[in-house]
């Protein structure tokens, strides 16, 4: 009998003090047992360390990694993924929460491929709280029960980056042995890191099983979150995702599936175009720099005429978004102003109702 436990489980802590506490409680109490809790104190200037050596003085299962100095997220996963010892490594984030038999059902997913499935993968609910905590609406973006393999499964990432399962890696079961032969490593990528691992892990994975529903609870707090519209410029937010559709080109052309796929990696690329383009007036809001519409203007001009935008957007599809159809025929248009009183319309929404907008935004 091995020695090994079926799942390791990294969770890096940077100031999250007053939610570790309970996410030990609920890694620690899941149905499965069959773990080891390995926690990354990312020199944390908050109690993180002395709760995460409390819990590992009163259970075996749990270790301790210390950084003496903070190197954020990507080096705290790579540092807990190196002292990893389990079959599947899970990355869960210490301010959300998880159903007690998530781990449970992962394990029975493992059987249905000989030596395991190299990704297991769930959906989430989305919480959402006000910047003051006060919690708001809930949205599920629920998985469904699966195997995917070969071409099938290849499809299917694109149809999960669709639907936002896809880029992150809170709700994946990686085998490790897998990772480790591929010898992956998570890179200090602001906002796409998570994308960015799991598209460099996609062309090894042979085997995925999804589960049905959505185990995980996200939390999107305003103002906390690093997607938080006014966390970062819309030159940088539009960088990263131009890079991000990069990547799922890169995936298409690589499994010769890219003129299957264009249609809906071109709607991606409109609906992170937008995003990027409201961004410019909260820039305006956040002081970060001043976008005048002869500037804006300009810098659309310039994606419009950008390789990328030529070999996605005419080509582009919403599947059923009507906001999404109607951004992707202004865009065709290629009329700055037109696609800017688009953006204008987005950014007065939020303005006007925010729970209304982030409502809106997902299609609900």
């Amino acid at each position: 009998m091995s020695d090994r436990p079926l799942f390791s489980v990294v969770l890096p802590c940077y100031q999250v003090e007053e939610y570790l506490p309970e996410a030990l409680d609920q890694i620690l109490g899941q149905s499965c047992d069959d773990l080891e809790l390995i926690v990354v104190d990312d020199a944390s200037p908050d109690g993180c360390g002395d709760i995460a050596r409390a819990a590992a003085e009163r259970d075996p299962r749990v270790r301790v990694v210390t950084h003496e100095r903070n190197l954020g997220l990507a080096a705290a996963r790579n540092s807990g993924m190196d002292a990893a010892r389990g079959y599947y490594l899970w990355m869960p984030d210490p301010d959300d929460r998880y159903d007690p038999d998530l781990l449970a059902r992962v394990a029975l997913a493992t059987l249905e491929v000989p030596g395991g499935p190299d990704l297991v993968l769930f959906g989430c609910r989305e919480r959402y709280y006000a910047q003051d905590g006060t919690w708001l609406y809930d949205h599920e973006i629920a998985s469904r029960a699966g195997l995917w393999e070969g071409d099938a499964l290849h499809a299917h990432v694109f149809e999960l980056e669709r639907d936002t399962l896809f880029g992150y890696a809170w709700n994946k079961c990686y085998r490790l042995d897998a990772l480790r032969a591929a010898g992956l490593r998570f890179v200090n990528l602001r906002l796409i890191e998570d994308v960015s691992f799991n598209a460099a892990y996609a062309p090894s994975v042979t085997s995925l099983v999804e589960l049905d529903g959505a185990p995980y609870d996200y939390r999107k707090q305003d103002g906390r979150s690093l997607t938080n519209a006014n966390a970062y410029g819309a030159r940088e937010y539009w960088a990263l995702h131009q890079r991000r559709i990069e990547l799922l080109v890169g995936l298409a052309r690589s499994w010769g599936m890219f003129d299957e796929q264009r249609a809906l990696i071109g709607s991606l690329y409109v609906r992170y175009l937008l995003s990027a383009t409201y961004r410019t007036f909260l820039d305006v809001d956040a002081g970060i720099e001043a976008w005048n519409d002869t500037r804006k203007g300009r810098w659309l001009l310039g994606i419009f005429r950008s390789d990328l935008f030529c070999e996605l957007v005419p080509y582009a599809q919403a599947r059923d978004s009507a906001s999404l159809a109607c951004a992707i025929e202004v865009a065709r248009s290629r009329n700055a102003m037109a696609f800017m009183s688009l953006a204008h319309a987005v950014y007065a929404a939020r303005k006007l109702s925010s729970t209304g907008f982030t409502r809106a935004r997902s299609g609900r």
